[in-house]
């Protein structure tokens, strides 16, 4: 006799068919999204970076250590200021000027005024470097072109600075020697403008000090 067919078994077979293709939907389903997720975070990204553009690497930090003629070694070793404010100039080698600041330098006790600047935002690159003290001429650092790099402190070679230009105009002449003379004479200059040892006295050591800065630097 022919078996009898079992109930149900149609059913049986269609839900063998229905599931595989019902977790082949949800399988192409769940890819779909997460090809879709990928592309928006890849985009996003990509515009996160379009507007954050690249910035240049800065270089702001300089070590200075200056040498005042009179003052440490050789001369008063017990100034009665210890610091001192000093001027730095910053200029790009096309010699347009970058910035000026004026800080503060500490007295080592020793011979030299020293002080870690920090003077702004600089792009990394040459620079001419130039330091002046009250009543002093500029220096140019040496060597001339100072290439500044960023993530370091940048260590310029000691600056020595002669007293003598008493009216600032960065020019030591017959004009800077008669007003020093003429407060030799009077002893009645403001401050201690011809005190350039800091030794608190005005006399023949300061006097001293004017003709040895006319000797290195004078211009007629």
């Amino acid at each position: 006799m022919p078996k009898k067919k079992k109930k149900g078994s149609s059913h049986s077979a269609y839900y063998e068919l229905f599931i595989p293709t019902f977790l082949v939907i949800l399988l192409t389903i769940g890819v779909f999204i997460f090809a879709n997720q990928t592309d928006k975070n890849e985009n996003a990204t990509a515009k996160y970076i379009s507007v954050s553009p690249k910035q240049p690497m800065t270089s702001d930090t300089l070590s200075v250590t200056i040498k005042i003629n009179g003052i440490g070694q050789g001369g008063n070793i017990f100034p009665q200021h210890n610091t001192r404010k000093i001027t730095i100039y910053l200029y790009g080698t096309t010699t347009s000027k970058v910035i000026t600041k004026t800080v503060s330098l500490t007295y080592d006790g020793n011979k030299y005024f020293t002080g870690i600047i920090n003077v702004g935002k600089l792009a990394e690159g040459p620079y001419f470097i130039k330091l002046t003290d009250a009543h002093t001429l500029q220096v140019l650092s040496k060597p001339e072109i100072q290439t500044l790099t960023s993530s370091q402190v940048n260590v310029l070679s000691p600056y020595i600075l002669y007293p003598g230009d008493m009216n600032d105009d960065n020019v030591l002449n017959k004009s800077d020697y008669n007003l020093a003379l003429s407060c030799f004479q009077t002893n009645n200059c403001p401050g201690d403008s011809v005190d350039f040892n800091d030794d608190g006295k005005v006399n023949i050591l300061d006097y001293n000090l004017l003709l040895q800065s006319f000797t290195v630097l004078h211009e007629d």
